[in-house]
């Protein structure tokens, strides 16, 4: 930390980056997110492709500085000049969004275009996307499969889930189920929240996989702790019957609760059918 203070002392723009990104994270310093955009902001100063990125981020968000999204896109468009991937990238999500630009999707596809050219994981699968739903481009699913398929070989989890999506279904590929579960598989381990409440059916059912509903319901555990509402419900379903694991009624309740609160009407249902049979006690 010292060395790099004194590196950006004598102006040197990597080292203040770094040190943006130390304060950023609380790496061998304490975290302080207003020290980490002002120190962001200075190797920006100096034409630092990575720091306006990062710097762009905050601005979008309100983080560590005053929310504002002009000045998000400016920073956006100033990094992805100097050729930075995910500018791009984030560049294109603001005009398919209309965050701080106007909504065009024309401009969000070349910028997804311009930065997979660069080998950014995430706009090569949105591209994918584009191209399995027809919004910028005409529709053709074949063409999403090879994007999607590049954008896993360079680790893209969505993409893993989308494409064990496609050959689930049939889409664009041959249905492969094995296929389909093994994709996911590889998402679930890397964190992919789709992917693991997807697993946790197929484990449930016993689809393409051996039927396991202790594993089903470790699955659905991890997905709703990051929030899965489809995971919450299945897995309040699980305490409810007690399948998989040990029945617990007033576990099953709190996750449909957290299921309804993000407007799972599944969960609504059941907690209107639980409410209606206490009142006839």
């Amino acid at each position: 930390i010292q060395w790099y203070k004194c590196a950006a002392g004598k102006g040197y723009a990597d080292a203040m980056y770094k040190l943006g990104l130390h304060y950023m994270n609380g790496d061998g310093v304490e975290k302080n997110v207003e020290t980490a955009v002002n120190w962001l902001e200075k190797a920006a100063d100096f034409d630092h492709p990575d720091a306006m990125c990062i710097l762009g981020i905050c601005c979008a968000n309100g983080y560590g500085t005053e929310k504002d999204e002009k000045k998000a896109i400016d920073l956006y468009i100033k990094s992805a000049k100097l050729g930075q991937a995910d500018a791009m990238f984030l560049l294109g999500l603001c005009y398919e969004s209309g965050s701080g630009v106007d909504k065009d999707i024309d401009k969000a596809i070349y910028c997804w275009n311009q930065a997979s050219i660069l080998g950014q994981s995430d706009a090569i699968c949105i591209l994918g996307t584009c191209y399995e739903k027809g919004e910028g481009v005409v529709k053709n699913v074949e063409e999403a499969v090879r994007w999607y398929k590049k954008a896993v070989e360079l680790g893209s989890t969505k993409a893993m889930y989308n494409l064990g999506m496609c050959f689930f279904t049939g889409k664009g590929v041959e249905k492969n189920i094995k296929m389909a579960v093994e994709l996911w598989k590889q998402a679930s381990d890397l964190g992919q929240a789709d992917a693991m409440s997807n697993l946790g059916e197929c484990y449930a059912i016993g689809l393409g996989v051996n039927k396991n509903m202790s594993e089903a319901v470790k699955l659905w555990s991890r997905s709703a702790s990051l929030g899965h509402v489809n995971a919450m419900f299945k897995l309040g379903q699980c305490y409810m019957e007690g399948k998989g694991v040990e029945k617990n009624i007033e576990k099953a309740v709190e996750l449909y609760r957290q299921a309804a609160s993000a407007g799972n009407s599944h969960a609504e249902i059941k907690l209107k059918e639980l409410r209606r049979e206490e009142s006839t006690i």
